[in-house]
């Protein structure tokens, strides 16, 4: 045995579940857009397509099943304060806005733009640019149509 390897005797706490899950969401959302029930929605239609036994229908039950056996372990919450930044695209045709990303810092926030920015055609050599241009408030729009923006959070 590895006596490097730190070993737990406790499960993790939902705060940690969640932790682990929400990185996996942050660059789903980044990519693909959507909530985290469309990531759930994928995730059982992977079930299906990997031939996972029981399908979409038995994972669903298991992870229905694994969450509700988890002990409540929520510490109580500090109330949140919204974030300063939010990076933001809209499709061409649409009329909203759509939160790609939030934070407290205008250009770590923009960055996380940077696979949306490449997957509409910008060249990774010209990304940075792009990043300190929407840093300072400008909007971008892409050859598709596509626009990007970073703003203050309207209720900050």
């Amino acid at each position: 045995m590895n006596d490097d390897v730190p070993f737990r005797f406790e499960e993790p706490t939902n705060p940690e579940r969640a932790h682990r899950a929400r990185t996996a969401f942050e660059v789903y959302h980044l990519m693909y857009g959507g909530e985290v029930s469309d990531l759930a929605a994928d995730l059982l239609h992977l079930a299906e397509v990997d031939e996972l036994p029981g399908g979409a229908q038995e994972t669903a039950r298991y992870a229905l099943l694994h969450y509700t056996s988890a002990p409540e372990t929520w510490p109580a919450a500090p109330p949140r304060t919204p974030p300063a930044y939010l990076a933001q695209f809209r499709p061409r045709g649409r009329e909203d806005w759509i939160t790609a990303a939030q934070g407290n810092a205008p250009r770590p926030v923009t960055e996380r733009l940077w696979r949306l920015l490449q997957n509409k055609g910008y060249e990774s050599s010209q990304i940075p640019r792009c990043v300190d241009d929407l840093v300072r408030g400008a909007v971008l729009t892409a050859k598709d149509g596509t626009r990007f923006r970073t703003i203050p959070h309207p209720q900050a």
